[in-house]
């Protein structure tokens, strides 16, 4: 009978469900939140706050680093800080991690590369990365 409801034209929907979502990770974490809840555009550009101990001790010095997207450039990362956090970068460094071949336990395999962005504020300006 499926057979002819697609010759007759009948779709079958199914109502989503929030819990569907929440299964296939489409909530996010607290900073994709806030991203999204900014706009779509900077949440297609703006990954995730790139936290290591290095970046850690560079915000002190008001410098911020986030994974971006690989196709996004300083200009559209700079306004994608503004609507999202609500400071103007004084500058953006952008840098290309390469994939990079790894061995563990005898098999080999590989780990992905990114983009990153190194955001520099003025002084008395922060973001709040938590």
């Amino acid at each position: 009978m499926a057979l002819l409801d697609v010759v007759k034209g009948k779709k079958e929907t199914k109502p989503k469900r929030k819990a569907d979502k929440e299964e296939k990770g489409e909530a996010g974490s607290k900073a994709n939140e806030a991203i999204s809840k900014a706009s779509k555009f900077a949440a297609s550009v703006l990954i995730r706050p790139h936290v290591t101990e290095k970046s850690t001790i560079a915000n002190e010095s008001n410098c911020y680093v986030f994974e971006i997207n690989k196709r996004a450039n300083r200009s559209m990362v700079k306004q994608a800080i503004k609507e999202v956090y609500g400071v103007i970068p004084r500058k953006v460094n952008i840098t290309v991690i390469p994939d990079r071949q790894v061995v563990l336990r005898r098999q080999k395999g590989t780990k992905p590369g990114y983009k990153k962005a190194v955001v520099f504020l003025k002084k008395g300006d922060k973001i709040a990365i938590s």
